[in-house]
């Protein structure tokens, strides 16, 4: 059985642009924007709450998530990254 990902790299940008808030110059290339989910509906990765979700596009295109889970009081950060 698959876990279930939160957010599928490969996806535009217009699928969250309303959930997401822009971490400004935090990448120095333009091609790519750097996202905080902010969004209300709680997105879960094996069955942990992240505690903060970045999304990083490449124009359009979702290419990186980095989900940071707090686990038994330690921070564990999980990046996806295409393929």
């Amino acid at each position: 059985m698959k876990p279930q990902i939160p957010f599928r790299i490969g996806y535009q940008y217009d699928n969250w642009e309303l959930s997401l808030m822009s971490i400004v110059d935090s990448i120095s290339d333009n091609s790519y924007s750097s996202y905080l989910w902010v969004g209300s509906e709680v997105k879960k990765f094996l069955n942990f709450t992240p505690q903060r979700t970045e999304l990083i596009f490449y124009w359009d295109l979702l290419e990186v998530v980095i989900l940071e889970l707090i686990r038994n009081q330690k921070s564990t950060i999980i990046g996806l990254i295409k393929p």
